[in-house]
């Protein structure tokens, strides 16, 4: 995630850096330790994961009628 208005180049930029750390070996080792898999990935992907899961997250909290406080 990044500030709105960030330059299309930071964000490729940042994008292309995080994604190398994820394939580090030692990233993966650590991750799989606590059972968790790394996926990299563009801001696509991750727009499409955040879409999916504040729908998912909504519909959850509207059956179990939670409302904020």
């Amino acid at each position: 995630m990044v500030p709105a208005k960030t330059p299309s180049a930071v964000i490729d930029r940042f994008n292309d850096e995080v994604n190398k750390v994820l394939a580090l070996p030692e990233m993966k080792a650590a991750a799989a330790k606590i059972d968790v898999t790394l996926v990299g990935g563009g801001p696509e992907t991750l727009g499409a994961l955040v879409r999916k899961e504040i729908r998912q997250w909504t519909e959850v909290a509207q059956r179990a009628n939670i409302k904020p406080e």
